[in-house]
């Protein structure tokens, strides 16, 4: 059986476990033809596989660049990671209560993961801010 083809999810991980850290990657994550960047907190996503889609074009260009490797191989590495070689296709995540899942699969996965944390904020027993976080002190 010949071995899998590595995850952009391990391309990270190695270079995370070969010294660089989320900052030097955020810092070099510039794709090279739009100027378009990529966070660490997108980087960290990707490792914990808190992704639901594969990136966009632009975004495998910035993560190639932080990586220092070829397009090509963060392009399969994507690829092996989110499109599943029996050609299944990922799962969207359940919609909340009250949702209609024609509009729920009709937004892009910023959306849906945004509606989920608000709904996930609103739910009783939730963390929330305290009270007083951003309210000005009277008299100052």
């Amino acid at each position: 059986m010949p071995a899998q083809s590595p995850t952009l999810r391990d391309m990270i991980q190695q270079a995370l476990n070969s010294g660089n850290t989320y900052r030097d990657l955020e810092v070099r994550a510039v794709d090279p033809d739009t100027g378009a960047t990529v966070s660490r907190g997108t980087l960290n996503k990707i490792v914990l596989g808190n992704v639901a889609t594969m990136p966009s074009e632009r975004q495998l260009r910035a993560i190639a660049a932080a990586l220092r490797a070829p397009y090509e191989s963060v392009r399969q590495a994507a690829i092996t990671q989110w499109l599943p070689a029996d050609g299944e296709r990922p799962t969207l995540p359940p919609p909340p209560p009250g949702f209609d899942d024609e509009r729920w699969a009709s937004y892009d996965d910023t959306t849906r993961q945004l509606i989920l944390d608000l709904y996930h904020i609103a739910e009783p027993g939730a963390v929330r801010n305290p009270p007083d976080e951003g309210e000005r002190a009277i008299g100052a």
